[in-house]
């Protein structure tokens, strides 16, 4: 019966207590120890009522709430249970409780040894041993064992433990009353140390904590150490060392004189209570973050094992604990950048993805910055964050800016800017010649389907320097002939591939000339094509020449046949050097309207043969003779291209609307009827 009521003495409040409490963070805190000897009630914020349930009740109540715990599917510690269990009930043993045993178990003299407690528990904790011996001290160590300690160079702690130990009662009350941490009312200073529990100071974390680091520095250092275990080693590390700092900070409110005691009290529970939730969080994630670490370094195709440790500990911090973390633990001044682009609305994730896929690269120069581009282009933001972060990693120059207003406002993107500035830089680094860069650049705007608003953005934001002024032949200037794309461009770089005659600096007109005639074009095209490449003189005479029915293949033909009856070698070609030139071509074509017998009837020329009415023609346009009076193959044709002439000189040439609009200028056509050119 006896054992029947200890029994249901000790479960019953044992089990109440566990399920009234057990859903709570702050029970969860509590040391084991703590809960298997008393009962405990919450008061406040962390604060909690205890009271002592006796030893046997205590050992019947331990039984129950290791049996809920387990069906939680809670950790249990099992030898902290045994020890527990082991000092309520086991009777006293003379050799090991006795006067001295105290102080044999403080090993107060041993600075490398933490001393035990009665009930087996260290009396310095790990964060407490790195401290020196005379400084470890916290906020239960009473202020003359502090003084104590400081004097001697003995630990504060194991003379707290000591004096507790032997001055008994006097001991319980005194000791509390000198204590800063229990209460502002020295009076109550006994009852509250002896019946209040904070978990602000006292609760397993920090003890789960370091037993945690431990382990992880056992398994980094032993001889067949994978890297991940480096990895979460490293990682945990990095929190103790947090927890170092806030524990300096507890230690300068503590030391500093002009607090009172109510003011340490506050700011140092603030400080525990932090260390507490970065020892919490450090915990609840280590499993998680190993199999991170464990993931990133199996799956890193870096080659040297500090790289894999180092890229498996960023991705890691990553995942488990965020982007922001991630970068403030790998660069101080890459996390100062992610800091001030975040404020800029480009999230830390983004940043980060950009900031690692950037440096994975072996490119250098223009196409290290055109693949920063490309990684720029395809993040999935807003082109605002683009421009941040493209203002970041690649240019904040005014050029650039006024390049990128400019596109905007003739409707292209951020993105169209990018590709844009990519292309051109391709296309710098491809060719030599400026004029080449430029029909490339202009032909590549042109098939990438840009407005013609957007291509002059362009054109005018990039250009490529040093190159000859414009002489008519740009793929833009080609386009508005008409041309297709392909003969745009085909024909401009013809003419750009050019190379100058033997003895010249420079490509002729008449070279030019040549590779328009030769195109693969409709004649309509060629003439457009000839008069851009021309001067506005040379341009009437092409047109005029069209206008006269004068094949441009002859006209072409002509100009090149000139140096060879260049008699005085001056350059410059008198009427009888023109006449001489053009007699040469009629050697080798029929020479205007032949009477041939009977019987083959009246024969024109054919195609492409010269008569004297277009020899007549292109002598007057060749010589620019003001009169037609010398013309040897028709004067009369000589004067109506002299009037022609005239007439172009005061109404202009005009050439086609360059916008393409409809109904674009149309150049004049001579209606002069057939003429047939005269016998002989």
């Amino acid at each position: 019966n006896l054992a029947a009521k200890a029994a249901l003495l000790g479960i019953a409040p044992a089990v109440i207590n566990q399920f009234v409490y057990g859903d709570e963070d702050d029970w969860d805190k509590i040391k084991q120890r703590d809960r298997d000897v008393y009962y405990l009630f919450k008061i406040g914020d962390g604060k909690w009522l205890k009271i002592p349930k006796g030893r046997a009740l205590s050992l019947v109540g331990m039984a129950a709430n290791r049996t809920i715990e387990a069906a939680r599917g809670e950790e249990i510690d099992i030898l902290d249970t045994l020890n527990t269990a082991i000092s309520q009930t086991a009777p006293s043993n003379p050799l090991e409780n006795n006067i001295l045993q105290a102080w044999m178990d403080a090993d107060l003299l041993d600075k490398d040894s933490p001393g035990k407690t009665w009930y087996g528990s260290d009396i310095e904790s790990q964060r407490l041993q790195n401290y020196a011996p005379g400084e470890r001290y916290d906020q239960s160590t009473d202020k003359l064992s502090k003084f104590l300690g400081q004097a001697t160079g003995l630990s504060p702690a194991k003379i707290n433990y000591l004096l507790d130990q032997y001055t008994g009662v006097v001991g319980d009350i005194l000791l509390p009353m000198i204590t800063p941490s229990d209460t502002s009312i020295p009076g109550l200073a006994p009852v509250i140390s002896a019946f209040t529990l904070d978990t602000a100071y006292s609760n397993r974390t920090s003890g789960d904590f370091y037993e945690t680091l431990d382990q992880l520095t056992y398994a980094k250092n032993k001889e067949d150490a994978n890297g991940y275990e480096t990895v979460v080693y490293r990682f945990f590390n990095k929190q103790a060392d947090a927890v170092g700092e806030i524990n300096a900070a507890i230690r300068e409110i503590e030391a500093d004189e002009a607090l009172s005691d109510a003011e340490k009290r506050e700011l140092s529970r603030a400080q525990y209570q932090i260390r507490n939730s970065v020892e919490e969080q450090a915990l609840d994630k280590v499993a998680a973050y190993q199999e991170a670490a464990e993931k990133y370094y199996e799956a890193s195709d870096k080659e040297d094992e500090e790289d894999k440790i180092e890229e498996a500990y960023r991705e890691a911090n990553r995942e488990i604990m965020g982007a922001e973390y991630a970068l403030k633990t790998y660069n101080k001044g890459v996390y100062e950048r992610a800091q001030t682009l975040q404020k800029d609305g480009v999230s830390y994730d983004t940043f980060y993805e950009l900031y690692f896929e950037n440096q994975d690269t072996d490119l250098t120069g223009y196409e290290k910055t055109n693949r920063t581009r490309e990684l720029i282009r395809d993040l999935d933001v807003d082109d605002e964050q683009k421009k941040v972060l493209y203002m970041d990693f690649i240019s904040d120059s005014d050029t650039n800016q006024e390049r990128i207003l400019s596109l905007e406002k003739a409707g292209a993107t951020f993105d169209d800017f990018l590709n844009i500035q990519n292309q051109y830089n391709v296309i710098n680094a491809t060719f030599d010649k400026a004029k080449r860069k430029s029909i490339e650049f202009a032909y590549w705007l042109d098939t990438e389907g840009f407005t013609s608003e957007q291509i002059k953005a362009a054109q005018e934001g990039f250009k490529y320097y040093s190159q000859i002024p414009g002489d008519g032949t740009s793929y833009s200037e080609l386009r508005e002939t008409g041309m297709s794309q392909e003969e745009a461009h085909r024909l401009a770089v013809g003419i750009d591939e050019l190379e100058p005659a033997d003895g010249k600096e420079t490509v002729s007109d008449p070279q030019k000339w040549r590779e328009i005639a030769d195109s693969n074009i409709s004649e309509d095209k060629k003439l457009e094509a000839l008069k851009r490449a021309s001067n506005e003189s040379q341009a009437r005479k092409f047109q005029i020449a069209w206008d006269y029915g004068v094949d441009l293949e002859q006209y072409v033909e002509a100009m090149e046949r000139l140096p060879e009856f260049d008699v005085d070698g001056n350059g410059n070609y008198n009427q009888e050097e023109v006449t001489a030139a053009l007699n040469g071509m009629s050697d080798e074509k029929n020479n205007g309207l032949v009477l041939p017998d009977l019987s083959g009837g009246l024969v024109l020329p054919t195609a492409g043969e010269y008569g004297n009415r277009d020899k007549a023609v292109l002598w007057q346009l060749i010589t620019n003779a003001k009169s037609a009076k010398n013309n040897p193959f028709d004067t009369e044709i000589g004067e109506e291209v002299l009037s022609a002439m005239e007439k172009y000189k005061e109404e202009g040439l005009i050439l086609p609307d360059l916008n393409g609009s409809d109904g674009g200028l149309v150049l004049p056509k001579l209606e002069s009827g057939l003429v047939l050119p005269p016998l002989g």
